[in-house]
C-alpha cells in the first residue's frame, strides 16, 4: 500500500488547483435562483425515482417527491406534476412511467448527491446536478492537462467558459454532459488512447444513442490498428464497460418498450427528415455554433491565416485515422440531429442545443494555434486582446442567470433579413418562431405569411389557411391592403417560400393613420406604434420587457398631424410597481415623472423636426426599475416587466 510519505505532491498539485477554481465557480453559480428549461423537469423527476424507490422509471413515490419540490417553488419554472405524469402517454406501463429521455444523467446526480451525504454535505436536487456538472468539467479539463498540460487547460477552459457552454453550467439538461465526453472522447483520441475515447463516447450515447456509432470508430482503431499490443486488466474492463455503455439505453428501452429508442414511439424523431438543411447547426445564423460563437469565428480565422504560413505548417500535419473520425463524426451527428421533428428547440440561450455537438471539434483548431503562437510575441498579444473583446459578447448573451431565448432572431440573423434579406432563406420553422413575435405558437394560428425585417421579404404560409399577414410594427403597413396584396401573391407561389414584394407593394400598402384612440391590445389597431422591447400584445394591452423600450409613429405628408409644426402624443400607461419613468427624442426631452402602478394618462408634444428621413419619429423610454413577477414570488413569469401601453392617440396642435 503507498504510504502519504510516497505520494509525489508536485503531481497532484495541478489537480487541486483545477478542482479550487471549479470549486469557487460553482459556488457562485449555485447562488442564482434555479430555474428549469426545456426537459428539466423530466431529470429532476427521475433523480426522485432513483431517491425514493432506486428505479430507473417513474412510480407514485417519485411523483409524490416531485410534487413536493414543484409545491416548494426551490425551482422555478417547474412542469406542474398532473402535467408531467401525462407528458408521454405512450411511455406508460401500468403504474410505471418513462420519459423521452434516459435516465443516466438523472443517475449520476443521484450519486453525487449520496457520495455527498457520506461526508455530511446534503444537497438539494439541484445542488446534485450542480456537483455532477463540477464533477464533468474537471474530469475534461484534467485530461486535457493529463495529455496537454497548462496548454490543454487554457484551451479547455476557453471552449467551456467562454461559448455558449457557459449558459449550461447551472442548467439541469445533458449539453454540458454531452459537451463534456464528447470533449474528453476527442483529447484522448488525439493522445492515442482509443479504449478511453471510445468509452466516453459510449456514456454520451446513454442519452444520444448515435454517439455509440461515434464510439464505435476509437474501438475500431483499438482492435485493429493496435491490434499487435497485447490487452492488459484496465482495458479489458473499459472494453466490457464501453459495451455495457452502448447497450444500455437500446436494451432498456427494448425490454420495456420493444423500441431501441423512445422517441420512435413517443414522438420527436423523424429518421433523417431535415437532411436536406444538415448545415444548420454550424451555419445557422441563429442555429449555428459558428455564428453565435465569436471566439470560434476568431480561431478559425486565425488557423487559415497560420496555414498560410509556411514556417507554422510543420505542426500541421495530415492524420488519416483522425481525418477519417471527424469526417465520421460529422456525418453521423448531421444525421442524428436531422432526424430532430423540432428544429428551433428551447432550452438554450439562443442557438440550438444539437449545434454544442460540434463544438469540441474546436479542440484540435486551437490546439493547433497554441503550437504556433510563440509566447509573448505580438501576435500572442494580439490574440489575448481578442479574447477578451470577444469574451464581452459572449459573456453577455450566455449568462447563466438569463433565461431560455429561442423565439427572437440572433444579432447577425436580424442583421441579415434586415440588410441582406437575398443572402439567406432560413428553414421555415426557424422563421416562422423567430420572426412573427409569436414563437412556437404561430403554429397554432391561422395566417396568410410573415413578413421578414426588411419589410419585403416574405414567407407563405406553410399551411395556407390564414387571411392575415404577420409583420413587424415599424414596417407600418395597412392590414387590409397587405392582406389583399400577399393574397393575390400567394395564389401564385408553393405554399412555405419565400417571395420578395416589390416597392410598389409596400408604398400602396402604407399605413394612414386615423385621427382616433389606438388600442395597443391584440385585437387593436395600434400595433404599429411598438418598436423595440416590447412584449406580446395580451388583450389589455402589451407590457415593455428589459429597462428601455421605443415607440415608432409613421410620419410624412399622407399623415393628418405632419402638417403643423408639432403634434401630441396622449398614451394610456400602466406601470408594473412604482416607475420612474423618461420619454425622449432626438435633443427632446418630452416627458419625465413617476407613475404610481395604476392606469395614468400622459399627454406631451412632439416636434414635427423629429421625423426622419425614414420617415418615422423615433421616441424613446427608460423605465427606472423593471421587475419580473418570478423575482417576486408573485408568479413565474420571468419577463422584466415596466409598463404597460393600454391605448394612445396622435392630436394636432
Amino acid at each position: 500500500m503507498m504510504k502519504f510519505d510516497q505520494i509525489n505532491i508536485k503531481k497532484i498539485m495541478p489537480y487541486f488547483y483545477i478542482a479550487l477554481g471549479l470549486l469557487i465557480f460553482f459556488l457562485i453559480i449555485g447562488r442564482f435562483t434555479p430555474t428549469r428549461v426545456g426537459d428539466g423537469s423530466e431529470y429532476y423527476a427521475l433523480f426522485y425515482a432513483w431517491d425514493a424507490m432506486f428505479r430507473p422509471w417513474m412510480t407514485s413515490t417519485a411523483y409524490d417527491a416531485y410534487g413536493n419540490l414543484f409545491s416548494s417553488h426551490e425551482i422555478m419554472g417547474l412542469v406542474p406534476r398532473d402535467v408531467l405524469e401525462v407528458a408521454f402517454p405512450d411511455l406508460i406501463v401500468g403504474n410505471t412511467a418513462d420519459f423521452n429521455h434516459f435516465w443516466l444523467y438523472s443517475f449520476l446526480a443521484f450519486i453525487s448527491a449520496k457520495f455527498s451525504s457520506l461526508v455530511g454535505i446534503k444537497l438539494s436536487v439541484h445542488g446534485a446536478f450542480l456537483v455532477l456538472h463540477f464533477l464533468l468539467i474537471f474530469m475534461t479539463i484534467s485530461i486535457a492537462y493529463r495529455y496537454y498540460k497548462w496548454q490543454g487547460v487554457f484551451i479547455v477552459v476557453l471552449m467551456t467558459f467562454f461559448s455558449p457552454i457557459l449558459w449550461f453550467t447551472n442548467k439541469v439538461h445533458t449539453e454540458l454532459y454531452t459537451y463534456c465526453l464528447a470533449t474528453s472522447g476527442i483529447i484522448f483520441l488525439y493522445a492515442k488512447k482509443y479504449l478511453p475515447s471510445a468509452l466516453v463516447f459510449a456514456i454520451a450515447s446513454a442519452q444520444n444513442p448515435s454517439f455509440a456509432l461515434i464510439a464505435f470508430i476509437p474501438f475500431c482503431y483499438r482492435v485493429i490498428l493496435q491490434r499487435k499490443v497485447q490487452y492488459n486488466l484496465t482495458e479489458v474492463i473499459i472494453f466490457v464497460t464501453t459495451a455495457f455503455f452502448v447497450l444500455a439505453h437500446p436494451i432498456y428501452y427494448f425490454l420495456r418498450f420493444g423500441v431501441m429508442t423512445p422517441q420512435l414511439l413517443a414522438g420527436g424523431a423523424s429518421l433523417g427528415g431535415n437532411l436536406s438543411t444538415f448545415y444548420i447547426w454550424i451555419l445557422d445564423p441563429d442555429l449555428g455554433i459558428i455564428p453565435n460563437w465569436p471566439l470560434g469565428i476568431l480561431s478559425i480565422i486565425l488557423a487559415i491565416f497560420m496555414l498560410f504560413q509556411k514556417k507554422n505548417r510543420k505542426h500541421f500535419y495530415f492524420d488519416g485515422k483522425i481525418t477519417l473520425f471527424l469526417i465520421l463524426y460529422l456525418l453521423i451527428n448531421f444525421y442524428a440531429n436531422s432526424s430532430t421533428t423540432n428544429i428551433n428547440s428551447g432550452a438554450t440561450p439562443g442557438l440550438a442545443r444539437y449545434a454544442l455537438w460540434y463544438l469540441p471539434l474546436a479542440f484540435p483548431i486551437f490546439l493547433f494555434i497554441s503550437k504556433n503562437v510563440i509566447w509573448r510575441s505580438r501576435l500572442f498579444y494580439l490574440i489575448i486582446i481578442l479574447i477578451v473583446a470577444t469574451s464581452i459578447s459572449t459573456f453577455k448573451n450566455n449568462d447563466p442567470r438569463k433565461g431560455e431565448d429561442y423565439t427572437t432572431p440572433s444579432k447577425i440573423s436580424f442583421f441579415i433579413q434586415k440588410r441582406l434579406p437575398w443572402l439567406y432563406n432560413p428553414p421555415v420553422e426557424v422563421f416562422q418562431e423567430r420572426y412573427s413575435g409569436y414563437g412556437e405558437s404561430i403554429h397554432t394560428k391561422s395566417y396568410l405569411g410573415i413578413i421578414g425585417p426588411d419589410c419585403r421579404k416574405l414567407l407563405v404560409s406553410p399551411n395556407n389557411n390564414g387571411s392575415d399577414v404577420v409583420f413587424p410594427s415599424n414596417c407600418y403597413l395597412d392590414k387590409s391592403k397587405i392582406n389583399a396584396i400577399v393574397k393575390i401573391r400567394s395564389n401564385k407561389i408553393v405554399s412555405g417560400e419565400y417571395i420578395n414584394l416589390s416597392q410598389e407593394d409596400i408604398k400602396s400598402s402604407r399605413i394612414i393613420i386615423a385621427p382616433k384612440k389606438h388600442s395597443s391590445g391584440v385585437a387593436g389597431d395600434g400595433g404599429f406604434i411598438l418598436g423595440s422591447h416590447w412584449g406580446q400584445r395580451e388583450s389589455w394591452g402589451v407590457w415593455s420587457e428589459g429597462n428601455s423600450v421605443s415607440l415608432n409613429i409613421p410620419c410624412g405628408n399622407e399623415q393628418y398631424f405632419s402638417k403643423n409644426g408639432e403634434f401630441t402624443l396622449s398614451l394610456e400607461l400602466q406601470s408594473f410597481l412604482n416607475q420612474k419613468v423618461k420619454i425622449f427624442t432626438k435633443g427632446h426631452t418630452l416627458w419625465q415623472g413617476e407613475i404610481l402602478g395604476k392606469p395614468t394618462d400622459l399627454s406631451f408634444s412632439v416636434p414635427t423636426d423629429t421625423c426622419q428621413k425614414k420617415g418615422e419619429v423615433l421616441i424613446y423610454i427608460d423605465i427606472s426599475n423593471p421587475k419580473s413577477p418570478q423575482e417576486l414570488g408573485l408568479s413565474e413569469d420571468p419577463r422584466k416587466l415596466g409598463i404597460g401601453l393600454i391605448s394612445f392617440e396622435i392630436k394636432t396642435n
